[in-house]
């Protein structure tokens, strides 16, 4: 967290506290999660590239073992084998794949953990401490003090509204969890401080944006060269 804390008061030379959280959360994004996330679309494009291969080995081997050319035994090592040279040649092991998805919750948590306490605000078991010198007259419009949650409700809205649009492109129950957590959002949004508003709003754009360019990218990136 003091690496994170040090990142934004070096930031905060130059600028406003809301605009040094606003740049070091692009900045984050823009070094971090973008890259791993166009690894990891490009992973997925070529998971479902090498489907139709697989599912023709498996045909294959089902009307081997239909005929009783192979045992189960001699039908599941094979299927076995050939997924995981597909996955070696197409380089989209699912495992590493999720993993690089995942990656970006750490993060989250470090920030939005180090924010909180910058701020001094209590959160559940976490007890109120100073904040640091600034962080309450350095806001902007409604969010004057970054030390307090949002007095008006506004951002809370907000912020679930563009959680909500950036699920919406998931699909089957994965898309009821991911929007049954924007409409949590709200209320948890009204517990913490305005300067991890900022974090969550700029992340949340951040967020939009990287779903509208990144699909743009693929013809200048395609999956499989």
């Amino acid at each position: 967290m003091d690496a994170v804390s040090g990142y934004f008061h070096s930031l905060h030379h130059n600028m406003d506290w809301w605009m040094a959280i606003s740049v070091g959360t692009l900045g984050l994004r823009a070094a971090v999660t973008l890259p791993l996330a166009l690894i990891a679309r490009r992973r997925m494009h070529r998971y479902q590239i090498m489907q139709p291969l697989l599912e023709s080995t498996r045909n294959t081997l089902k009307v081997q073992l239909d005929r009783g050319s192979i045992n189960k035994q001699e039908y599941r090592t094979q299927l076995r084998e050939h997924r995981s040279d597909l996955y070696k040649t197409y380089k989209c092991r699912p495992q590493y794949t999720i993993a690089m998805q995942l990656t970006q919750i750490p993060l989250f948590l470090v920030v939005a953990g180090t924010l909180r306490q910058m701020a001094g605000y209590p959160f559940l078991w976490l007890e109120r401490t100073q904040p640091i010198p600034g962080l309450d007259e350095g806001g902007l419009l409604w969010l004057d003090n970054l030390t307090i949650p949002d007095p008006t409700l506004i951002t809370p809205i907000i912020l679930g509204c563009l959680h909500w649009h950036n699920f919406s492109h998931a699909k089957g129950a994965w898309s009821l969890v991911l929007k049954s957590m924007a409409i949590l959002s709200v209320p948890i949004s009204t517990m913490l401080p305005s300067s991890i508003m900022i974090y969550w709003l700029t992340s949340a754009c951040f967020s939009a944006a990287q779903h509208f360019l990144i699909p743009q990218l693929d013809k200048y990136f395609p999956a499989v060269k």
